[in-house]
């Protein structure tokens, strides 16, 4: 779905969560170009950050 919307032109941030820690993440994680990867377990703290950025930058975007 994410290279269908690419090619249509719209811009889907993207945030990975992964169960396996320490583990890079996948050829085709990296090809969506992800806005951050988590692996588990990780504090909520900079997760709510990534998701609140993302959603501020989107705001602007749409205020432009």
């Amino acid at each position: 779905m994410y290279e269908t919307l690419s090619i249509k032109g719209l811009h889907i941030p993207v945030i990975f969560i992964t169960g396996l820690p320490g583990e890079p993440p996948p050829i085709s994680a990296q090809a969506v170009e992800p806005i951050a990867f988590f692996p588990k377990p990780f504090p909520c703290a900079p997760l709510i950050a990534c998701i609140n950025s993302v959603l501020d930058n989107q705001a602007d975007t749409f205020r432009a």
